[in-house]
């Protein structure tokens, strides 16, 4: 959604994107300017879509300037003919102070473990907002969520600094855009979060930029390539890098680098008996040097806690192996519920997920 924010006195206006034509004008419309007597009746006009907003100046008697024009005065922009704003730059009608500044809020947003209702879409639409299937870094501005659980989408947004809210957000980002006031604070519309299982002490689900280098230098091997393409996107997205044992030839030295985080294979029926003996094998490695195999959990709750203190630290040893922490999940590396969105192929940026975790309707 486009906005002009008043540079004297800070009032915003909203150009609600459900208006084709907004009339600016001193008397009539929907942008009123009252007390600058040059301002014209029909002074102009603002179109917005998607991408653009284009201003029209409706042949005012003052004109309408952009940007450096407003200081010199002389270059007005042409009687009814379109011009492009971007996001910075500055308007203003008419010969005294009615100079805004052009700006956009996007509602991109995708959702998790919830269904999209009758009243968050209206919203959305009211906003010029959509909700996406899948994350895109860059892209998606909220994730909405009625309570928090730990999912795919969620370790993503809470990586890339994109706020998680509940669907009240927008309704009150509605109301707010009907008043002309600031749109409200997303810390205070933060879900609860209900995974009893898992101590949330020192959590935050705010912005944290340390997360987004949380793995930066760190090399997390898989041994498998199905495995490692169920957390390629998460891990590279907090700044780590992923090499699969099957598809490379490693040295034995480099399993227990510094800065390697080996992952357990995982409990997988079809793995062949020289498979088998290999992770063995690669188990003995780790082993001995004091280090240990890090189970799939233990990636999300790093980045929860936005530490490696002990999550997915080779050398942290637990003092119970049934420690509720480290072990969320079900044994076997079962969800503790059926992931409720389409998976298959690898899990990378703004495409369908696929991973251990819960992702369900509650």
């Amino acid at each position: 959604m486009w906005f002009l924010k008043n540079v004297q006195n800070g009032t915003i206006y909203y150009v609600k994107p459900n208006i084709a034509k907004h009339t600016v004008s001193r008397s009539h419309g929907e942008l009123i300017i009252q007390g600058d007597p040059s301002i014209s009746r029909n002074h102009a006009f603002l179109y917005p879509d998607a991408t653009t907003l284009k201003v029209v100046d409706a042949g005012s008697r003052y004109g309408t300037f952009v940007n450096d024009a407003i200081e010199s005065e002389r270059d007005q922009i042409a009687k009814n003919t379109p011009s492009e704003l971007s996001v910075g730059d500055r308007l203003r009608f008419g010969k005294c102070l009615s100079v805004w500044t052009v700006g956009r809020e996007d509602f991109d947003c995708i959702t998790s473990t919830i269904a999209v209702d009758g009243r968050l879409k209206h919203a959305l639409e009211l906003l010029g907002g959509k909700v996406r299937d899948a994350f895109v870094e860059g892209s998606t501005r909220y994730l909405i969520m009625k309570s928090i659980t730990t999912t795919p989408k969620l370790l993503m947004c809470l990586i890339s600094q994109v706020p998680v809210v509940k669907p009240e957000y927008f309704e009150e980002c509605v109301k707010a855009v009907d008043r002309g006031s600031p749109l409200p604070n997303v810390d205070d519309f933060i879900p609860e979060f209900v995974e009893a299982y898992v101590r949330s002490e020192g959590m935050s689900f705010g912005k944290v930029p340390e997360r987004k280098a949380l793995f930066k230098g760190k090399t997390f091997v898989f041994i498998k390539p199905k495995h490692m393409s169920q957390y390629e996107g998460i891990v590279k997205l907090a700044g780590g890098s992923c090499i699969c044992a099957q598809k490379r030839k490693i040295a034995k030295a480099f399993f227990t680098g510094p800065d390697v985080i080996v992952m357990q294979a995982g409990m997988d029926s079809q793995m062949s008996q020289t498979s088998s003996q290999a992770v063995d094998g690669l188990t003995q490695i780790v082993s001995k040097a004091g280090r240990r195999l890090i189970p799939d959990a233990e990636i999300g709750l790093a980045i929860l806690h936005c530490s490696l203190e002990k999550y997915c630290n080779p050398l942290y040893k637990f003092s119970n192996v049934l420690d509720l922490e480290t072990i969320p999940f079900a044994e076997g590396g079962e969800t503790l519920a059926k992931n409720s969105e389409e998976c298959g192929g690898a899990l990378k940026v703004g495409t369908k997920e696929s991973i251990s975790i819960p992702e369900t309707e509650s």
